[in-house]
């Protein structure tokens, strides 16, 4: 399953991505994502996920247009998911 998007405007570069729908059957601190700005060639740094505190500040690409943001998310065991806009 990946991650449901929701598209709207802003007027800011700073946005808050919230981190659920891929936590389901999982442990804090057993996921890891990251986030790209640019469909993934370049990444951020890992985030931990945590039910205590699922949102993170997340800053987009400068300049006017449509913003996508892309995830992925890795396991304690190495399993990788590629998250995408809905």
């Amino acid at each position: 399953a990946g991650a449901s998007a929701l598209t709207g405007f802003t007027n800011t570069t700073t946005v808050t991505l919230t981190q659920n729908s891929f936590a389901d059957n999982c442990v804090d601190s057993s996921v890891t994502a990251n986030y790209s700005n640019d469909g993934g060639t370049t990444w951020g740094g890992d985030v931990i996920y945590s039910s205590a505190s699922p949102n993170i500040a997340w800053t987009l690409s400068s300049g006017d247009g449509t913003k996508t943001v892309s995830g992925k998310t890795r396991d304690i065991r190495g399993n990788v998911r590629t998250m995408s806009p809905a």
